[in-house]
C-alpha cells in the first residue's frame, strides 16, 4: 500500500541530491519541468526564503538562467546581490507572497525559523498552490 504524498517526498529527496552533488539550479529547474509535467515555454516561478550563503547563490543562479525568482530577505546586501543578477528577480515583503510560486525553497539557519515560516495555521505550507514543490535546503536537523 502506497502512503499518500509518497511521490512528492521522492521528488524532494531527488532534488536535494541534485543540489548537493551538482550545485546547478538550472539542472533542478529543467528536471522539475519534466518531472512535474510543466511544458517547455511555460514560465516557472521560484520562491526563496533565505538568500544568505546558500540561498543567495542558488537564487542568483536561477535568475541568471532566466527563471523568475521571488524572494524574502533580511540583509540588504544579499537582497541587492540577487536583484543585480538579472531582471527576473523580485523581492517581496513576506513569505506569504510566495504562495503562488511553483517551487519554494527555504535556506534558513535554525529549525525553529523553518517551523515558524512553513508550519502552523499561518505557515506558508498551508498556503502553497496545488502541485507546487517545497524544498528545504537548510542545514538543520530534520
Amino acid at each position: 500500500m502506497k502512503s499518500e504524498g509518497a511521490e512528492d517526498h521522492f521528488v524532494v529527496i531527488y532534488i536535494m541530491v541534485i543540489f548537493w552533488y551538482y550545485h546547478r539550479c538550472t539542472l533542478v529547474a529543467s528536471w522539475l519541468i519534466r518531472a512535474r509535467g510543466w511544458r517547455e515555454g511555460l514560465a516557472m516561478r521560484f520562491g526563496f526564503v533565505g538568500i544568505g550563503s546558500m540561498g543567495g547563490p542558488l537564487a542568483r543562479s536561477l535568475v541568471r538562467a532566466g527563471e523568475e525568482v521571488w524572494f524574502v530577505g533580511r540583509n540588504r546586501e544579499h537582497m541587492e546581490a540577487v536583484l543585480q543578477a538579472g531582471p527576473t528577480a523580485r523581492c517581496v515583503e513576506d513569505a506569504a507572497a510566495l504562495a503562488d510560486c511553483d517551487v519554494v525553497l527555504t535556506c534558513l539557519p535554525l529549525p525553529q525559523t523553518v517551523r515558524k515560516v512553513m508550519l502552523g495555521t499561518e505557515g506558508l505550507l498551508t498556503r502553497l498552490k496545488p502541485g507546487s514543490v517545497y524544498i528545504d535546503t537548510s542545514t538543520i536537523d530534520p
